[in-house]
């Protein structure tokens, strides 16, 4: 059955559950507030799914419990991490505020990192700028799970794109999204949940469009949004994150291969000081959202701008506490008791 719990209190228990792996009390937190945070946002794909496969990967040696992070290189406007294997998330938020630091230094900064692993929800490292009153952009991409435009092979990731923007409401504009039509792991939601996927996400091992999430799964192919569009958006974000960086191109990243997951991500900064005044800015952006909101559709109530549905839905947690589904709620007592974790998930009701 679902479960509701008070999100404080499951940052703890999460936490918790990767101190009990080997991570360390910084990485244990971050990790756990990057996936907590996916879930109130509604990103349930980037949110708590991903602990019992973090824990798996940990257990299986593909991430790096304790991982020798260093600087390749440095200057006042770029950096290079090597990231060792280690925890996505700590070590992507190490990479923003690199990135952060040197824009306000000198008004726009790039980090790459190399040899990383899954850092989670995007959004989570842009929208870190933004409230800080700069533009922030994180990319990565990921072991194949897409076809190319015309083609049916998995050959290249999701590649999400985020992009997020300050605003006078004090709240940043983000939009965050893979490059395919859908989050992988929509697929094995579907599968377990007994459902089909649209027509038009996903094709078979033959290269036919299938609406049966097991047959995109096993052998075949989620298809790019847009088509040649999305296709050339998350061939360009490999060339920024997986070549750039020096870390894997996606097809080198195959489930066979020790690898996976080793892959490339990129942040970058930009001060609006440098171009225009921020509170200009700020305005300005609230004001061309304002003017999005005036042409609903017929049989559509309303408009909501990029990133809006995610704060609803974060607020909605917040307040009357954060669902956990089923199988993530068996999921997540299971691996409670199996590493000995010191609270219960009930203590964590809302």
């Amino acid at each position: 059955m679902s479960f509701r719990a008070e999100h404080n209190r499951l940052r703890g228990y999460i936490t918790e559950i990767f101190l009990k792996v080997g991570l360390s009390q910084a990485y244990a937190e971050t990790v756990a507030d990057n996936l907590v945070s996916a879930e109130m946002r509604g990103v349930r794909s980037h949110g708590l799914v991903q602990v019992g496969n973090y824990v798996g990967l940990y257990k299986r040696g593909v991430y790096n419990i304790s991982p020798k992070v260093r600087i390749v290189r440095e200057d006042d406007t770029t950096a290079i991490i090597d990231a060792d294997r280690g925890a996505g998330a700590p070590i992507g938020r190490l990479a923003v505020r690199k990135a952060i630091d040197k824009a306000k230094k000198s008004g726009i900064a790039a980090v790459s990192v190399k040899n990383a692993t899954h850092f989670g929800m995007a959004a989570y490292y842009a929208a870190e700028a933004a409230e800080q009153g700069l533009i922030g952009f994180a990319f990565t991409n990921t072991p194949p799970l897409v076809a190319p435009f015309d083609g049916y092979k998995k050959e290249i990731g999701t590649n999400p794109i985020c992009a997020a923007f300050p605003s006078a409401s004090g709240r940043p504009i983000i939009f965050d999204a893979a490059t395919s039509q859908a989050a992988y792991n929509k697929l094995f939601f579907a599968r377990k949940e007994g459902r089909k996927i649209p027509l038009g996400w996903a094709v078979d091992g033959s290269g036919r469009p299938t609406d049966d999430p097991s047959a995109a799964i096993d052998n075949g192919a989620l298809l790019p949004y847009g088509g040649y569009k999305g296709y050339g958006l998350a061939f360009i974000i490999e060339l920024l994150t997986g070549i750039l960086s020096g870390s894997n191109i996606t097809p080198e990243n195959t489930a066979s291969s020790p690898s996976l997951d080793s892959i490339g991500q990129f942040f970058i900064a930009i001060d609006v000081s440098r171009f225009i005044d921020p509170s200009v800015f700020g305005a300005a952006a609230d004001s061309f959202a304002a003017r999005m909101l005036d042409s609903p559709q017929a049989g559509e109530e309303r408009i909501f701008i990029p990133g809006e549905k995610e704060y609803l839905s974060f607020d909605d947690a917040e307040k009357n506490g954060l669902v956990i589904y089923d199988e993530t709620t068996a999921e997540l007592y299971s691996l409670g008791g199996e590493l000995g974790v010191g609270m219960s998930l009930d203590e964590c009701a809302f």
